[in-house]
């Protein structure tokens, strides 16, 4: 049966997609989890929740950023925050942040040491309120 180029493309995406969504595995312990297992290359790679600074959103993938080092992962922001555990926050579409990185907040910006991060307008209230102020 003849295809579409893009159809096949869409198909490749959504089966690395979902193969790389079932290589994110968290870490289970007697009460709480406080890492997650990503692939790396060949292998998975153990992240602790206190180390991550921030995700970033790519379309179909994110950008995970640790101090020295940052992460592909083929997971949307969505389904990468329900991951996450208390202590990360959705400050824009295209972000969550570790609230205990943040080193300056402004009107519209969150600073992470030199990297500024918007704060997207629907989800300033939701911030401030979860950072007390």
């Amino acid at each position: 049966k003849p295809f579409k180029d893009a159809d096949l493309r869409n198909a490749i995406d959504l089966a690395l997609h979902n193969y790389e969504n079932a290589m994110l595995v968290p870490v289970k312990n007697d009460i709480k989890s406080d890492s997650i297992f990503v692939k790396d290359g060949s292998g998975l790679v153990q992240l602790k929740f206190k180390d991550i600074q921030w995700i970033r959103a790519y379309d179909n993938y994110c950008k995970v950023y640790l101090n020295d080092h940052e992460y592909v992962i083929s997971l949307l922001l969505k389904e990468f925050d329900q991951k996450l555990p208390d202590g990360f926050v959705r400050v824009h579409r295209s972000f969550i942040v570790s609230t205990s990185h943040i080193t300056k907040l402004t009107s519209d910006t969150i600073l992470i040491g030199e990297n500024e991060i918007p704060i997207g307008k629907a989800y300033r209230e939701s911030l401030l309120k979860l950072l007390n102020i």
